[in-house]
């Protein structure tokens, strides 16, 4: 069975918006926002939920690259 996963990098002017882990595994570390899709979800529906639910941003503008 695979598992997708969603990991979503936001640059600008060539600094990228990082998240300080605050719980689980990694707590304390800077990472990027995703997490796991979920049944009848796409991937694009669930970078841009999980953007939301991580980072309070809708993401309106954005590129599948992997």
């Amino acid at each position: 069975m695979v598992k997708h996963l969603t990991l979503t990098v936001i640059e600008k002017n060539g600094k990228l918006l990082l998240g300080l882990k605050k719980r689980g595994y990694a707590v304390g570390i800077w990472n990027g926002f995703g997490g796991k899709v979920e049944p009848g979800e796409s991937l694009e529906e669930a970078m841009v939920r999980e953007l939301r639910e991580e980072a309070g941003i809708e993401s309106t503008n954005h590129e599948k690259v992997g």
